[in-house]
């Protein structure tokens, strides 16, 4: 059982980490595109959708290589859960008000209708309570 854990971690870390890695890479290769994307969700004034378009995707990095080191874990964890949140609420949001925007969460690989994007997030949110679950004892790392 103990070894269904620890490989259950590592698997569970790995697509967490790559995701958000995959996703800030794309971020970083068009940030003019993902400052538009972050725009037309219209929730913040243009100068701090500057901020997050340029912030965002060096956080996302960080969280992600913290999870896979294992440093800050629980913090790092905790990062990748209010992103999460945070957009799905903002997906969610454009949805309600009708607005028809790329997420921006791949650029423009992301997959299309708001659906899909908000279950995709809901599940790495599934996913980061199941490392936190994995994660409440010790697991020899």
């Amino acid at each position: 059982m103990e070894k269904l854990k620890l490989y259950s971690n590592w698997i569970l870390r790995l697509i967490l980490a790559f995701t958000f890695i995959y996703a800030a890479i794309s971020k970083i290769i068009y940030p003019d595109e993902f400052f538009n994307s972050v725009r037309n969700y219209q929730l913040i004034p243009d100068s701090l959708s500057y901020i997050i378009a340029y912030f965002l995707p060096g956080f996302e990095i960080v969280v992600a290589v913290l999870l896979l080191t294992n440093r800050f874990f629980k913090a790092s964890l905790m990062g990748v859960a209010c992103m999460l949140i945070i957009f799905i609420f903002a997906i969610s949001s454009a949805w309600i008000r009708g607005l028809d925007i790329n997420c921006g969460c791949f650029g423009s690989a992301s997959p299309e209708g708001y659906g899909k994007v908000i279950l995709r997030d809901f599940l790495l949110l599934l996913i980061s309570y199941t490392l936190t679950l994995i994660n409440s004892k010790k697991l020899p790392i």
